[in-house]
């Protein structure tokens, strides 16, 4: 059977799709998926339930429409890798496989949506993915024997988790402090050591706001006592207020850093929002009646390679789409022939000459074709002072106008 059941409610519909995906996108190998169901089921916070607007919750509720699972394993770029499971019924099924960009992109890409409310949503799960990892004894699955092997030791010890933490983070912490009269205590600044560098924004953060309640209940403490007086101790209440102030200015400056990690993720995300939009509207040649197609027609600032690759890369158009007429003595010639032409479905125009044969008693051929009934559709191409010029920006606008009017029609 190509299933697994992570825990009550939580099917794998296909362990050998997810695997194979796992393993391309950590680029390793996994023996057994079943190091990926232990640490989805013994680590901390590895289920994140996540409703149709990407909002996240490590508690299930009833809007919820999906459930990420963390794998344990990261790809090449340190990126933790999920499972995605969709709710079907009263359980979560699946096999979709992906960082928690892949995800959402897939997400945002299935259902219509404020890209922002979207864009902030993801960021708001970042962060709260981030601090929630730094609760587990294991954030990552390095290697499979070695994390067996980490939790058989686990099992093994007697060492409370907030011992772990002290050790962790190699900070000695002021357990208790008592003013009596003959007494005197000295706080001595602390400043980060090689191993504190290496714990997240989140861990320093919590840290610091421990640290900064600890030493208010010293202040109200020693403001509180008999001997308020007595130099020693108001030497020490100097002494606690300097280092309080250093605490502040250290937890608004990872503030700082947090936000903008915040705000660069969102920028990123929403860069890749906009390209897969932009790839979804690629679709010129499918607008165009079959056999027909489009004219330039006048001479251009461009190259016809510049306009090819324009027409194709930017637009989903293929190169037979377009005819080009740019040589300046076969425009004064053939215009006359575009006007009884049916093979065109649109004409772009460049610089044209203004005695051009065709036009008739109108001022210009193009005026001709504005004119007509059964004319193809006609954009002129102008640069920003109001001129016929073929240039890159005027080009694109003309195809823009064309797409959205050869839309419209269809």
């Amino acid at each position: 059977m190509n299933e697994m059941r992570i825990e009550k409610g939580m099917v794998i519909d296909d362990v050998a799709c997810v695997k194979a995906e796992l393993q391309m996108l950590a680029g390793r190998k996994i023996r057994d998926m079943e190091v990926v169901r232990k640490f989805i089921c013994f680590e901390k916070h590895t289920k994140f339930f996540i409703d149709k607007n990407l909002n996240s919750s490590v508690i299930q509720g009833r809007d919820d429409t999906y459930v990420w699972l963390d794998s344990g394993f990261c790809d090449e770029k340190g990126n933790s890798i999920f499972i995605g499971l969709t709710k079907c019924g009263c359980e979560f099924i699946g096999h979709q496989v992906g960082t928690a960009r892949i995800l959402a992109e897939r997400m945002r890409a299935c259902q219509p949506g404020s890209k922002k409310q979207f864009t902030e949503s993801y960021s708001r799960f970042i962060s709260k993915y981030n601090l929630k990892c730094t609760e587990r004894t294991n954030k990552h699955i390095d290697g499979e024997d070695s994390y067996f092997l980490n939790k058989a030791n686990e099992d093994s010890e007697c060492d409370s988790e907030m011992a772990k933490k002290i050790r962790l983070l190699n900070v000695e912490w002021i357990q208790d402090v008592e003013v009596e009269e003959e007494a005197s205590v000295a706080l001595e600044e602390e400043t980060l050591n090689e191993e504190e560098t290496e714990i997240t924004i989140d861990i320093l953060l919590d840290m610091l706001d421990k640290r900064e309640a600890y030493i208010q209940e010293l202040l109200e403490r020693i403001e509180s006592t008999a001997i308020e007086n007595d130099a020693k101790t108001r030497e020490l209440i100097e002494q606690i207020k300097e280092q309080a102030a250093i605490i502040k200015e250290k937890s608004d400056a990872l503030t700082r850093i947090r936000l903008f990690e915040e705000k660069e993720a969102a920028v990123q995300f929403d860069r890749n929002m906009r390209k897969e939009e932009k790839r979804r509207t690629m679709v010129g040649h499918s607008l165009l009646e079959e056999h027909k197609k489009i004219l330039i027609f006048g001479t251009s600032n461009l190259s016809a390679e510049v306009m090819k690759a324009i027409i194709t890369k930017e637009y989903g158009f293929d190169k037979a789409d377009f005819v080009f007429e740019t040589d300046y003595e076969k425009i004064v010639h053939s215009s006359g022939r575009i006007c009884n032409s049916s093979r065109y479905q649109a004409i772009i125009f460049g610089c044209c000459p203004h005695n051009a044969q065709g036009k008739g008693n109108w001022s210009s051929i193009i005026e001709r074709l504005r004119q007509s009934a059964d004319a193809p559709f006609v954009v002129d191409a102008r640069n920003m002072s109001g001129n016929l010029k073929v240039t890159k920006e005027s080009f694109r606008r003309a195809l823009d106008e064309i797409c959205e009017n050869l839309s419209e029609a269809a």
